[in-house]
């Protein structure tokens, strides 16, 4: 069985962390320089130190993998996280973003691994015109932005065979010419920046 958590994709510090958990996945639309990622873990761990959601603690945690992908975490022991508790988190978020110059791909936006060492991040359109040429296939690797629980990357992994998702179904992508969907054996991982 792959598991992220055994291929060090998620970090430990999401070990805390029960399945169900509230997860959220952003990508910043390029990669971020070393001042702006460091600025961007320090917001992230002064929130997840003391975030809250209408006065009850929320166990959090968040990593920033391959400098371009943050994962941010939370739990609330019986109960959910509020609409403000998960404001703050885009709160600290945007803030970075501003203060260094860098914008967030937005939820429609499509991740993938366009090389060995390079996500792309384009719209869904622009997805679309790259699978009718095959340039994108369903042995891509890809990072679904729309997943909600931590059990679900856990499972999964994060970055998949487009294959294997929802991408494949929209997005009508061809099979990788011997036919196989790529990845069966392992998923690719990204690695914490």
């Amino acid at each position: 069985m792959n598991s992220p958590m055994n291929n060090d994709m998620l970090p430990d510090i999401f070990e805390q962390l029960p399945d169900d958990a509230d997860v959220w996945i952003y990508a910043a639309s390029s990669a971020l320089e070393p001042d702006a990622a460091a600025a961007l873990e320090r917001a992230l761990d002064e929130l997840v130190s003391a975030w809250s959601s209408h006065g009850r603690r929320v166990l959090g945690a968040h990593t920033l993998l391959d400098t371009r992908v943050v994962i941010v975490g939370a739990y609330v022991p019986d109960g959910t996280i509020s609409g403000c508790g998960i404001d703050k988190s885009l709160h600290v978020l945007d803030e970075v973003a501003a203060e260094h110059g860098f914008d967030w791909a937005d939820g429609l936006s499509i991740v993938y691994r366009a090389s060995a060492d390079r996500l792309a991040v384009c719209s869904r359109s622009e997805f679309r015109e790259r699978a009718a040429s095959g340039s994108v296939d369903t042995g891509t690797p890809v990072i679904d932005l729309s997943t909600r629980r931590l059990g679900d990357l856990r499972s999964n992994g994060i970055e998949r065979p487009a294959g294997r998702t929802w991408h494949a179904r929209v997005f009508d992508l061809k099979t990788v010419a011997d036919g196989s969907v790529a990845g069966n054996d392992s998923t690719r991982l990204l690695s914490p920046s």
